[in-house]
């Protein structure tokens, strides 16, 4: 899985984007650290796109009470490591639907992390039909060939794969 990323410093936010690659079905992990506290109890939420709640931490407690149901039962973080900065969330099954832009907002430190999620794997059917004509003899073929754009362990077994069907 592929990630890149750069640090914009805007006033007292420092607003880090990152690139993380997804597959269908597949579970991803979205980054969040910030600096590491024994004592704090943090709060720090995760939003997507147009401010859908995706995962909340009140005062060191996990918040779900106002999650979005389209990540319900499908998000989850790592309160073992809250203490190490890091708020990291793991969303699982991923679907077309989740990619985009997600925000995790560490709000004891004034930090904003932004996540732009791409989600890869999805196929892509092409269907091209070969029409064959003997001219001498009456008789009519018709070659159906499917392709399928996919990740490579989509593509197993069906890559340029052939058919002969009765036209």
């Amino acid at each position: 899985r592929a990630r890149s990323g750069f640090l914009i410093k805007t006033g007292a936010v420092a607003l880090s984007r990152e690139l993380v690659n997804g597959y269908m079905g597949e579970d991803v992990l979205l980054p969040c650290v910030g600096r590491p506290s024994d004592t704090a109890q943090p709060t720090v939420y995760w939003r997507f796109g147009d401010n859908r709640i995706v995962y909340g931490v009140i005062n060191g407690a996990d918040d779900l009470q106002n999650q979005d149901p389209q990540v319900k039962g499908r998000a989850s973080a790592f309160p073992a490591e809250y203490s190490k900065g890091n708020f990291s969330l793991l969303l699982t099954n991923l679907s077309s639907s989740d990619a985009g832009l997600y925000s995790c907002f560490i709000i004891s430190e004034n930090l904003q992390r932004d996540v732009n999620l791409q989600i890869k794997g999805q196929c892509t059917k092409i269907l091209e039909f070969f029409f064959w004509y003997r001219l001498m003899i009456t008789h009519r073929s018709c070659y159906f060939r499917l392709l399928l754009h996919c990740s490579p362990q989509n593509m197993a077994g069906f890559r340029g794969r052939s058919k002969k069907v009765n036209c």
